[in-house]
């Protein structure tokens, strides 16, 4: 059994001496700080558009979906018959995607750097677990910048190849124009990596010959990508009429500030390129994640770290291939930190040109992704630079192993939004079970990290009007502290809203068109119910925010319409089973037969609300029952449960006091219980705050 044993210990280290040793350790990293919940999670932010436009415009709309990034419908074309509509194929699919990116890298360092395969594992590993790049799981919009990416890098690896086969130069050039050009069609946020190939020539041509001859040379394996990467910046900036964000290089308040740029710049990189690195370490609290995440947070990073270690210890030291020239000294950490400096440069200048803000989390970190190499090469150089091989490996390890939680612990954070989105989802289904068309959904503070009124409108015009036959949609969803001034010009009725949603490549355009006296305003603090606000039953209650406060006498709730409309099977499959029985269900069953009258019903539902023995999430939810239990003479249940408001609330007292009105307008009383109503009201202050 020992020689057993022995014998399989020798093939284990033979086998990871091998060189692609690696990419089977590489994807078993990125399994377990990417792949581990993949089945909980869904799709986010602009995935929603996406996929509404896959499902309902033909193929023509598709195709041209972003006329300044061609081939991103080319490529959900491609996609749509084999990813479908289903959260987890596009998530395996993204988790490859990424894998595919991995590989790229590793296969252009090695390229680069051939004789220190340690660093270029190294670096690969940092590269691949990035932590400031946290759209890996907004699948679908993702996948296109990732793929684009990879092919980037790819081609920049076939203008290595030029050097190495000669004879075929020309092919090998044609397909890095070909690579590359489909790369800058598809996303302009690698656009400036380009600039990038030079640099590589630069390093890898012997400089021994005449200058002249030396710059002729590169100069010649350059032009044809150099001609694709102007002749698509010039039709990017003025053959398609304007680009999709603008180039801007000063503005009205500072006009153009050298020292302003450079200070954006260096904070930039100094928050991309170090601090992340840094925030990583930072473990995620039980309260935020819950205690069996935690627990699988932990996991993952000590298996990583053991990964790490006792990989790169079997491995062992640089050198073991002497028959392969270095094209680097292996003593050039700092050159190799200096290469990821220019890279996070180029990367981040789509970004500066622009005035988009850069960030390692949030909507904003999309932008960190042309960053992550040269951060990451930055680090890789930085690591190269201690001495110890056992600290180095130590300190690597930890990096990796962190970094894996860290993705980890975003995967969590992608789970939960999706449980709150389907939260909203099955709400919005309870309460308004149809809505009149030309109608604004407004409100403030939805209660998701990714997904933005943008996104939203998507899905409310897929689940009220699926069918789009027309350049005119049915509904819109605007955040009212975003939109205010601009696409709702003020909080006034009867004001106009037109809105282009969006304009295909092709021409056609997708348009709202409203008013603001057909807005429904609606209030979601997560993990209170969703609430359509109703001036007649919500002006006076508390804990909205300012912007939901200034619009609450816009809401239209005759808006809504009480005749189910047909969930489209797709999008019912997608948002998973009806979830019945929960205390915003009868909540939202209750809220939907008040604003229909139907007191029994609103009845039945605070009994069947009751019985559960929980609490709702915001104790305002008891009002609508405390006026069902009072019109139907319940007079001790609705005292109490006033009481037990006014103990969690007191703010409600003003609400609860318009509760009690109600009630003893609608009701005939009998002197026993007009008694109990006055031990509740008061004439002076209203509310008794009774025991």
């Amino acid at each position: 059994m020992s020689a057993f044993f022995q014998k399989l210990y020798i093939v284990f280290v033979k086998f990871h001496k091998h060189d692609f040793s690696f990419l089977f350790y590489l994807l078993s990293v990125m399994m377990l700080a990417y792949g581990v919940l993949i089945p909980l999670l869904g799709f986010y932010w602009d995935d929603l558009p996406f996929l509404w436009f896959m499902r309902f415009f033909n193929d023509l709309d598709l195709i041209t979906l972003e006329a300044h990034r061609p081939f991103t419908g080319i490529f959900f074309f491609i996609l749509r018959p084999i990813l479908q509509f289903s959260p987890l194929r596009w998530q395996i699919f993204n988790l490859l995607n990424r894998f595919i990116l991995g590989i790229a890298g590793w296969y252009l360092l090695r390229g680069i750097f051939t004789t220190r395969k340690n660093l270029v594992d190294w670096i690969t590993l940092l590269f691949v677990l990035y932590p400031g790049f946290d759209h890996q799981f907004i699948s679908v919009n993702s996948s296109r910048h990732i793929f684009s990416f990879s092919l980037l890098l790819l081609s920049l690896r076939l203008s290595i190849k030029t050097l190495e086969n000669p004879r075929r130069m020309i092919w090998i050039q044609l397909c890095a124009v070909i690579l590359s050009s489909i790369s800058m069609l598809m996303s302009d946020y690698f656009y400036m990596l380009e600039i990038f190939r030079p640099v590589i020539l630069l390093m890898l041509i012997s400089p021994k010959i005449n200058p002249r001859m030396y710059l002729n040379r590169i100069f010649r394996l350059w032009a044809p990508t150099l001609l694709s990467f102007l002749l698509i910046g010039y039709w990017r900036i003025f053959g398609i009429g304007q680009p999709y964000y603008q180039i801007v290089v000063s503005n009205a308040d500072h006009g153009f500030e050298l020292s302003r740029v450079i200070k954006t710049i260096l904070a930039d990189i100094q928050e991309v390129a170090s601090l992340v690195w840094f925030e990583a370490f930072t473990t995620p609290k039980i309260e935020e994640i819950g205690s069996t995440s935690i627990w699988f947070y932990i996991l993952v990073v000590i298996l990583v770290f053991i990964l790490s270690s006792v990989y790169f210890i079997i491995r062992g030291k640089e050198g073991s291939h002497p028959s392969i020239t270095s094209k680097l000294p292996s003593s050039g950490g700092i050159k190799v930190a200096l290469l990821g400096l220019l890279l996070l440069v180029l990367g981040g200048v789509p970004s500066w040109a622009v005035g988009l803000p850069i960030r390692v989390s949030g909507i904003q970190s999309r932008l960190s992704l042309p960053m992550s190499l040269g951060a990451s090469l930055l680090v890789g150089g930085v690591f190269d630079l201690i001495k110890s091989r056992r600290l180095r490996i130590a300190f690597l390890a930890s990096v990796v192993a962190f970094s894996a939680g860290s993705q980890f612990h975003t995967a969590v954070g992608f789970r939960w939004d999706w449980q709150r989105q389907r939260t909203f989802f099955w709400q919005m289904v309870w309460r308004i079970p149809d809505l009149e068309k030309y109608s604004v959904i407004a409100s403030h503070e939805f209660p998701f990290v990714y997904e933005t009124d943008n996104s939203m409108t998507a899905i409310v015009n897929w689940l009220y009007s699926p069918e789009v036959t027309s350049e005119r949609i049915d509904y819109m969803v605007y955040d009212i502290k975003t939109r205010l001034g601009g696409r709702i010009p003020k909080l006034e009725p009867h004001l106009e809203i037109s809105h282009v949603y969006r304009e295909f490549g092709n021409g056609r355009q997708v348009k709202f068109e409203g008013s603001t006296s057909n807005m429904l305003v609606i209030y979601h603090k997560y993990p209170a119910c969703l609430r359509v606000i109703q001036p007649v039953y919500d002006g006076h209650m508390t804990g909205f925010s300012p912007y939901i406060n200034q619009a609450l006498d816009l809401s239209n709730p005759e808006l809504v319409k009480f005749e189910s409309v047909e969930i489209e099977p797709i999008l019912e499959k997608l948002y998973g089973p009806e979830p019945e029985g929960s205390w915003c269900y009868f909540y939202q069953k209750a809220d939907l037969a008040r604003q229909k009258g139907e007191w029994q019903l609103v009845y039945d539902m605070g009994e069947a609300a009751l019985s559960l023995g929980s609490n709702p999430s915001h104790v305002s939810e008891y009002a609508i029952y405390i006026e069902a239990f009072g019109r139907k003479g319940d007079f001790t249940t609705a005292k109490d449960l006033t009481a037990l408001a006014i103990q969690r609330d007191p703010g409600l007292d003003r609400l609860l006091c318009d509760v009690w009105r109600r009630i003893e307008i609608a009701s005939s009383l009998s002197k026993p219980e007009q008694s109990i109503i006055n031990d509740v009201v008061r004439n002076d202050n209203c509310l008794a705050y009774p025991d």
